[in-house]
């Protein structure tokens, strides 16, 4: 349910701001305010924030609305939980700006943002704009910086093969500005894990131009209990599930064959590396969630030969892919004592 004096305020003042950015809260009373006051100082001012409450039970909406209540740009929607693609969707179809940014509401923004992707997706005519970004601890101390190390303008092609393979274009959502027309068609899938992940790849499909800017303006925070630090089956079976509806996606736009490539790498450093690293890492049962995740591979796909080509991407992934299809301890040892967190 929408706050009547935010719609009488943009109504009688026929404001349509030039960003969109959606931030879903549900019970993120820890964090909020960080994720509030980087956008309250963004050097930018030409946005609204769409502030979706997802059936949050703690104090968090109480804090962000006592942190805003003299800025009109925040605007506060209340709907029942569906979770995060449910409240990113609720966000678009209310959004008014001509670009559009996503902030989960446990991270944040460096100030200049907003100014600096405007800026360049503007002045490149491009439907995407990405930039560099740093996991953070929640104490905000540097895990690690993600750079695409692209500076020029790209296609939406070449950066969708990019995307697949993991090639310094992630799928994260927070890290990039886009148009909001290429959401026309394009939502969120409901009920799943890695949204970003089903999603991004049909952005880059449906788009011409892929622009960067090569400064971090993004911090996303790796909290205890997240969907990358912890396990259940359901964390398996919608990589498989994501990895699916992608190829099914990719074989309706009669795309499959183009990609086919990258596809595969896809399939074997998201769907069973990465899959595999998250087992060792957080299972509380490692044999039987392992055994579990590798009983659902693709025989003909997860094989000693696609396995040994992935030298062109990667030796080091080659080198653990072959440890996982040889002994799975071995691999558990290497991941353990190798792999960073």
């Amino acid at each position: 349910m929408r706050e009547k004096t935010s719609l009488h305020y943009l109504i009688m003042n026929n404001i349509l701001p030039k960003i969109s950015i959606i931030v879903p809260v549900y019970n993120v009373e820890k964090y909020i305010s960080k994720t509030i006051i980087s956008l309250q100082k963004q050097s930018f001012h030409d946005f609204e924030v769409l502030v979706i409450d997802d059936g949050s039970l703690d104090e968090s909406i109480k804090i962000a609305k006592t942190l805003t209540k003299d800025d009109k740009r925040f605007l506060f929607f209340t709907k029942k939980n569906g979770g995060l693609s449910d409240a990113r969707n609720f966000g678009l179809d209310v959004s008014k700006g001509k670009y559009i940014a996503f902030l989960d509401s446990d991270d944040y923004f460096e100030p200049d943002f907003l100014k600096k992707m405007h800026l360049q997706i503007v002045k490149d005519e491009a439907d995407i704009c990405i930039c560099d970004f740093r996991l953070v601890t929640e104490s905000g101390q540097t895990l690690s910086v993600q750079s695409t190390n692209i500076s020029e303008i790209i296609t939406g092609e070449d950066a969708l093969r990019k995307n697949l393979k993991a090639d310094g274009i992630n799928s994260g959502m927070s890290n990039k500005l886009y148009k909001s027309n290429l959401f026309k068609d394009i939502r969120f899938p409901l009920g799943m894990y890695y949204e970003d992940y089903a999603t991004t790849f049909k952005l880059f499909l449906s788009s011409k131009k892929i622009t960067f800017v090569n400064k971090v303006l993004f911090n996303y925070v790796q909290r205890e209990g997240s969907i990358t630090n912890s396990l259940n089956k359901k964390n398996i079976d919608d990589r498989f599930t994501v990895y699916n509806d992608m190829k099914k996606h990719l074989m309706q736009t009669d795309n499959i064959v183009k990609y086919q490539s990258e596809v595969l790498i896809s399939y074997l450093q998201y769907v069973i590396l990465s899959g595999s690293i998250q087992v060792v890492k957080n299972s509380t049962d490692f044999e039987n969630d392992i055994s579990y995740l590798l009983k659902k591979a693709e025989k003909s796909t997860f094989t000693i030969n696609n396995i040994l080509h992935f030298h062109t991407v990667s030796k080091k992934q080659m080198f653990a892919l072959l440890a996982l299809k040889i002994n799975t301890k071995l691999f558990q040892y290497i991941t353990l004592h190798y792999v960073k967190n």
